[in-house]
């Protein structure tokens, strides 16, 4: 392959930037400075010295002309290297109007990115001949410049604001009418805990501001929360992509506890135990579990497709830039991604250097924020609190997320008559716990009371009751989500 000599450039388009960025008293550069365009947007040099005055003049609250421009370069020695005055009347000299400054600016960008997607390469190329470095140690020191790279490809889709106004209307004057739900079943992102569900408001996989985190204390069941949504989502929706980072724990956890919570038997206990306890109760407790047991089994079945197809069951990405660019390959691959789920944050890690620990935390769950806003998807992640319920090691994850909900469990509560109860002993199957919602952008706050079986895995509502009441589980609705 011939060497590049000359790289991606047009200079036409940066004097054509150039000059509507002197227009309109700044307007347009305000516009650019907006876009993301840096001084080293440019190519040429002496335009890069122009474009850097512009923008010093700007921030200084001073007006825009080729006179004060002169002025500025004069001031830090740089009028002779661009070419004085005859190099500025040249910029304006192409007398461009502000329709074009899009078509410039869009030029001028491509171009930038495409020099830094040469430089990235090359910087990649290289890393790999590194001599004597293991295949890990040469992966972990591309990962930088493989995440810069991978950015410079991600554009949002310019929107049709109009439309997309109209297309919103129109739905709330059909939901007004009772014509469609708020949020249509195909929409609703799924728990298996219904009653919490409407209570919270159901989350809307339409929305692109969907970023919710799971929080509670260590041992109180955020896993079987995440887990559980995983699997009601597979349910569900027969043709959503999920991507399931397990950080904590393992996928040889996710089907075993998946199962045990399908067929509805303890999952510390072996199956050879298990069926052996119960052949000492007689019979008919020996057939049971013996059903239970084939049951088991059968999730393999169940789950074959969705493991196959579009469920995404991750380990060994332990990096929070692993876990950005695994799921943009994800979405690649398939055209689409509907929910992301992360178990947990403070265990994913990043290659911040020189800082300390809650502003690495913090950096982790504002790159799991930016990548949830790009993907548009809901996502989902467990979080450790501090005994005073707040988040820790960092306040950003309470900050970035869309909805917060805090699991609890109560010393002492009133059940549905009234009656004073207390928390079961550890070790024990089940316990009543809390979930509450302190933070819902644009929605509702709350709490709620649910059963969680431990044992077996389960999380299950107690219906529509008040709160802080204790009644029968409600079973979900739909024909079959009771079997997770």
């Amino acid at each position: 392959m011939s060497e590049i000599k000359i790289q991606p450039n047009s200079i036409e388009a940066e004097q054509g930037l150039l000059s509507i960025c002197l227009m309109d008293e700044g307007a347009y550069l305000m516009k650019a400075r907006s876009a993301g365009i840096l001084p080293e947007a440019f190519f040429k040099a002496s335009h890069q010295t122009i474009y850097s005055a512009l923008l010093s003049l700007l921030n200084d609250g001073r007006a825009l002309d080729e006179i004060l421009l002169l002025e500025r370069l004069k001031a830090i020695g740089e009028d002779e290297k661009v070419g004085g005055l005859a190099a500025i009347y040249e910029i304006q000299g192409r007398a461009e109007t502000p329709a074009h400054w899009k078509y410039f600016a869009g030029i001028v960008l491509g171009n930038w990115k495409k020099r830094q997607m040469i430089r990235l390469s090359r910087e990649i190329a290289e890393l790999a001949y590194t001599p004597g470095d293991s295949f890990d140690e040469v992966r972990a020191s591309i990962q930088a410049p493989l995440t810069v790279l991978s950015n410079l490809s991600i554009e949002q889709a310019e929107t049709n604001v109009m439309s997309e106004m109209e297309e919103i209307f129109d739905n709330k004057a059909a939901e007004s009418r009772g014509e469609i739900k708020r949020t249509p079943d195909e929409f609703k992102v799924n728990f298996w805990m219904p009653s919490i569900e409407e209570k919270f408001g159901y989350v809307d996989s339409r929305s692109t501001d969907n970023n919710i985190v799971i929080g509670g204390p260590s041992s109180l069941g955020k896993s079987t929360y995440l887990r559980q949504g995983v699997n009601a989502n597979i349910h569900y929706h027969p043709d959503w992509v999920i991507a399931y980072f397990i950080v904590e724990g393992s996928r040889f956890d996710y089907y075993h506890n998946s199962a045990c919570a399908y067929a509805k038997i303890p999952n510390d206990v072996p199956l050879d135990e298990f069926q052996a306890e119960a052949a000492e109760l007689g019979a008919v407790a020996m057939k049971a579990a013996a059903k239970a047991v084939a049951k088991y089994l059968s999730f393999r079945d169940v789950m074959r497709v969705a493991l196959r197809d579009r469920l995404y069951l991750l380990e060994n990405d332990m990096m929070i830039d692993d876990i950005v660019n695994r799921v943009r390959e994800i979405k690649a691959k398939h055209g689409r991604m509907d929910l992301v789920a992360i178990d947990y944050q403070q265990v994913v890690g990043c290659t911040a250097k020189g800082v300390n620990r809650e502003q690495q935390v913090s950096e982790v769950s504002g790159k799991i924020k930016r990548l949830q806003k790009e993907m548009g998807c809901a996502f989902l992640s467990g979080s450790q609190l501090n005994s005073d319920g707040g988040a820790r090691e960092s306040q950003a994850i309470y900050n970035d997320s869309t909805r917060f909900w805090r699991i609890g469990r109560p010393a002492k509560w009133q059940n549905s008559k009234g009656e004073e109860k207390t928390q079961a002993l550890m070790g024990l199957k089940s316990y009543h716990q809390t979930i509450e919602q302190p933070k819902s952008r644009n929605g509702k706050t709350g709490w709620a009371s649910y059963k969680l079986n431990a044992e077996m895995g389960r999380c299950e509502d107690y219906g529509a009751i008040p709160d802080g009441k204790r009644g029968r589980p409600r079973k979900p609705t739909v024909e079959g989500a009771e079997e997770f």
